[in-house]
């Protein structure tokens, strides 16, 4: 992910911006908002684009993402796991401090993610 604090696949998957369609996709974060802004083609061409969401909102749909994909994404006081729906037990964590769990959250998401690739 680099120094970004979510992916643009991750993104795109969570808020279903047709990426396949999105030839540029810049995202940032700023006062508890993350703005992303592409040029995408459209039906007539073209067109450039700039929105923003609240980053807890983000988390919170993010979370619903992989609860869709079969997966709970719980926070405890030091760790952020990830629990298999269907084996119904942790399957992955991350250590954290509680200032990163958003972080984290958005970590563990991708990993579900890319293990969703296998």
């Amino acid at each position: 992910m680099g120094n970004e604090i979510i992916s643009k696949e991750l993104l795109s998957e969570v808020l279903n911006l047709n990426m396949w369609k999105t030839e540029t996709l810049t995202i940032s974060t700023e006062y508890n908002k993350l703005y992303y802004n592409g040029i995408t083609l459209g039906d007539y061409g073209y067109y450039e684009y700039t929105e923003h969401i609240n980053i807890h909102e983000l988390a919170h749909k993010c979370k619903e993402w992989a609860k869709n994909k079969g997966y709970v994404i719980g926070v405890d006081l030091d760790k952020v796991n990830i629990w298999s729906i269907k084996e119904r037990e942790v399957i992955n964590h991350y250590e954290v401090y509680w200032e990163d769990y958003l972080e984290f959250e958005f970590r563990a998401c991708q990993w579900i993610l890319e293990s969703k690739k296998d």
